[in-house]
Protein backbone atom coordinates (compact mmCIF):
# COMPACT_ATOMS: atom_id res chain seq x y z
CA UNK A 1 0.00 0.00 0.00
CA UNK A 2 1.10 3.45 -0.95
CA UNK A 3 -0.92 5.59 1.66
CA UNK A 4 -4.31 6.84 1.29
CA UNK A 5 -5.67 9.41 -0.35
CA UNK A 6 -8.74 12.12 0.46
CA UNK A 7 -11.94 11.55 -1.23
CA UNK A 8 -14.38 14.35 -1.26
CA UNK A 9 -18.12 13.64 -2.24
CA UNK A 10 -18.87 16.37 -5.07
CA UNK A 11 -21.62 18.38 -3.54
CA UNK A 12 -22.55 21.72 -3.09
CA UNK A 13 -22.80 22.32 0.62
CA UNK A 14 -19.55 20.92 1.62
CA UNK A 15 -17.47 24.31 2.25
CA UNK A 16 -14.66 24.86 0.24
CA UNK A 17 -12.03 24.65 2.56
CA UNK A 18 -12.89 20.30 2.20
CA UNK A 19 -13.73 20.61 -1.44
CA UNK A 20 -9.80 21.78 -2.12
CA UNK A 21 -8.52 18.61 -0.28
CA UNK A 22 -10.17 16.27 -2.36
CA UNK A 23 -7.13 13.72 -3.62
CA UNK A 24 -4.61 15.00 -0.72
CA UNK A 25 -2.42 12.09 -0.22
CA UNK A 26 -1.04 11.21 3.09
CA UNK A 27 0.85 7.75 4.94
CA UNK A 28 -1.58 7.31 7.15
CA UNK A 29 -5.63 8.44 7.54
CA UNK A 30 -5.55 11.85 9.06
CA UNK A 31 -8.61 12.28 12.58
CA UNK A 32 -8.97 15.82 11.31
CA UNK A 33 -12.05 18.39 10.01
CA UNK A 34 -12.57 15.98 7.28
CA UNK A 35 -13.96 13.17 9.19
CA UNK A 36 -16.87 15.19 10.56
CA UNK A 37 -18.75 15.35 7.93
CA UNK A 38 -20.72 11.98 7.69
CA UNK A 39 -19.28 9.80 5.64
CA UNK A 40 -18.67 12.86 2.56
CA UNK A 41 -14.94 12.92 3.20
CA UNK A 42 -12.96 9.40 3.43
CA UNK A 43 -9.50 8.53 3.50
CA UNK A 44 -9.34 5.47 0.90
CA UNK A 45 -6.27 3.04 0.54
CA UNK A 46 -3.51 3.62 -2.09
CA UNK A 47 -2.82 0.50 -3.69
CA UNK A 48 0.99 0.29 -4.81
CA UNK A 49 0.90 -0.53 -8.67
CA UNK A 50 2.15 -3.71 -9.13
CA UNK A 51 -0.45 -5.00 -6.48
CA UNK A 52 -2.78 -3.10 -8.08
CA UNK A 53 -5.97 -5.57 -9.70
CA UNK A 54 -8.54 -2.66 -10.75
CA UNK A 55 -5.59 -1.35 -13.62
CA UNK A 56 -7.50 -1.25 -17.01
CA UNK A 57 -10.57 -0.59 -15.41
CA UNK A 58 -12.32 2.35 -15.80
CA UNK A 59 -13.57 3.81 -12.35
CA UNK A 60 -15.62 7.53 -11.50
CA UNK A 61 -16.50 8.95 -9.11
CA UNK A 62 -20.18 10.02 -8.28
CA UNK A 63 -21.56 13.13 -8.26
CA UNK A 64 -25.12 14.69 -9.16
CA UNK A 65 -23.65 15.26 -12.43
CA UNK A 66 -23.61 11.38 -12.94
CA UNK A 67 -19.77 9.60 -12.59
CA UNK A 68 -17.08 11.69 -13.27
CA UNK A 69 -13.33 11.51 -13.37
CA UNK A 70 -12.44 10.43 -9.64
CA UNK A 71 -10.07 14.01 -10.13
CA UNK A 72 -13.06 15.39 -9.76
CA UNK A 73 -13.43 16.20 -13.84
CA UNK A 74 -15.16 19.55 -14.87
CA UNK A 75 -17.17 19.23 -11.55
CA UNK A 76 -14.98 20.23 -8.84
CA UNK A 77 -13.34 23.78 -10.51
CA UNK A 78 -17.34 24.66 -10.73
CA UNK A 79 -18.05 23.90 -7.39
CA UNK A 80 -15.45 25.81 -5.78
CA UNK A 81 -16.01 28.35 -7.83
CA UNK A 82 -19.92 28.51 -6.19
CA UNK A 83 -18.38 27.68 -2.56
CA UNK A 84 -16.25 31.09 -3.34
CA UNK A 85 -19.65 33.06 -4.18
CA UNK A 86 -21.22 31.38 -1.47
CA UNK A 87 -18.89 31.85 1.43
CA UNK A 88 -17.51 35.44 0.90
CA UNK A 89 -17.88 37.46 3.39
CA UNK A 90 -21.42 39.93 3.58
CA UNK A 91 -20.61 43.31 3.74
CA UNK A 92 -24.16 44.93 3.98
CA UNK A 93 -25.75 42.93 7.36
CA UNK A 94 -28.94 45.35 6.04
CA UNK A 95 -29.77 43.51 3.13
CA UNK A 96 -28.29 40.15 3.71
CA UNK A 97 -31.57 38.39 1.84
CA UNK A 98 -30.41 40.77 -1.46
CA UNK A 99 -26.93 39.90 -1.46
CA UNK A 100 -27.82 35.52 -1.39
CA UNK A 101 -30.29 36.65 -4.25
CA UNK A 102 -27.39 38.12 -6.23
CA UNK A 103 -25.02 35.48 -5.47
CA UNK A 104 -27.91 32.75 -6.65
CA UNK A 105 -27.78 34.90 -10.06
CA UNK A 106 -24.04 34.75 -9.66
CA UNK A 107 -23.66 31.33 -9.37
CA UNK A 108 -26.14 30.74 -12.25
CA UNK A 109 -23.79 32.77 -14.90
CA UNK A 110 -20.92 30.20 -14.00
CA UNK A 111 -19.67 28.23 -16.45
CA UNK A 112 -18.72 24.85 -16.17
CA UNK A 113 -16.65 24.45 -19.48
CA UNK A 114 -18.37 20.96 -20.19
CA UNK A 115 -19.30 20.73 -24.43
CA UNK A 116 -21.31 17.29 -23.05
CA UNK A 117 -23.49 19.45 -20.29
CA UNK A 118 -25.45 22.99 -20.33
CA UNK A 119 -24.15 25.35 -17.60
CA UNK A 120 -27.98 25.73 -16.83
CA UNK A 121 -27.92 21.70 -16.06
CA UNK A 122 -24.86 22.20 -13.55
CA UNK A 123 -27.04 24.62 -11.89
CA UNK A 124 -30.10 22.52 -11.67
CA UNK A 125 -28.44 19.41 -10.82
CA UNK A 126 -25.80 21.12 -7.86
CA UNK A 127 -28.42 23.36 -6.61
CA UNK A 128 -31.97 22.82 -7.68
CA UNK A 129 -34.64 25.39 -8.80
CA UNK A 130 -33.80 29.20 -7.50
CA UNK A 131 -35.58 28.79 -3.70
CA UNK A 132 -33.30 25.27 -3.17
CA UNK A 133 -29.98 27.74 -3.72
CA UNK A 134 -31.06 30.11 -2.30
CA UNK A 135 -31.20 28.55 1.02
CA UNK A 136 -28.22 26.65 0.24
CA UNK A 137 -26.67 30.14 -0.40
CA UNK A 138 -28.13 31.49 3.44
CA UNK A 139 -26.81 28.52 5.02
CA UNK A 140 -23.04 28.59 3.50
CA UNK A 141 -23.29 32.64 3.69
CA UNK A 142 -23.94 31.53 7.84
CA UNK A 143 -26.83 33.82 7.78
CA UNK A 144 -28.72 32.18 10.92
CA UNK A 145 -32.11 33.41 12.20
CA UNK A 146 -35.52 32.07 13.41
CA UNK A 147 -37.23 30.36 11.11
CA UNK A 148 -40.00 32.78 10.90
CA UNK A 149 -38.03 35.60 10.58
CA UNK A 150 -35.78 33.93 7.94
CA UNK A 151 -38.81 33.04 6.15
CA UNK A 152 -40.34 36.94 6.05
CA UNK A 153 -37.52 38.60 4.60
CA UNK A 154 -37.15 36.04 1.74
CA UNK A 155 -40.67 36.28 0.90
CA UNK A 156 -40.03 39.94 1.11
CA UNK A 157 -37.17 39.78 -1.39
CA UNK A 158 -38.55 37.69 -3.49
CA UNK A 159 -42.41 39.12 -3.84
CA UNK A 160 -44.87 36.47 -3.45
CA UNK A 161 -43.74 34.17 -6.45
CA UNK A 162 -41.01 32.44 -4.60
CA UNK A 163 -41.51 28.86 -6.39
CA UNK A 164 -40.23 29.53 -9.62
Amino acid sequence: MDGYELSIAMQITLPKRLLERHGEQAEFPLDDESQSFGGRAIWLPVVNRKFDLTEGIEGGLASPMGPIETDGGKLLPYLLAARDIIEAPILNENDEIGECLRRVERIKSLSADDPNVSDKEYFVKNLGNEKKALLIVIDGAGIYRPRSLLAQHIIEAYGKDIDR
